[in-house]
């Protein structure tokens, strides 16, 4: 299964996408051009997050049970994504 949106990410962390019981791949894309994204953990903070730069594009799999955070730097970031489950 494909799916796909848009987020509104904040300085609180904010789960993308719930989790799933298959492999999924993520693609993440930090819309803004002068906001920072993070990513991580349940726990993940800008001062332990992934960061993932302004207008770029990174790819994740997750395994089953697990799903990805993301919080910024500063509110109202938009946020796109991409998820392929694998059966």
């Amino acid at each position: 299964m494909i799916s796909s949106g848009t987020q509104i990410i904040g300085t609180t962390r904010s789960q993308i996408d719930g989790n799933s019981v298959h492999w999924v791949t993520l693609t993440i894309r930090n819309n803004e051009d002068t906001k920072t994204l993070f990513i991580g953990n349940s726990d993940v903070t800008v001062a332990n997050g992934l960061p993932i730069d302004k207008t770029s594009t990174q790819t994740f799999t997750i395994p089953p049970g697990t799903s990805l955070y993301m919080v910024s730097d500063s509110g109202t970031h938009s946020v796109s994504w991409l998820r392929i489950e694998h059966y």
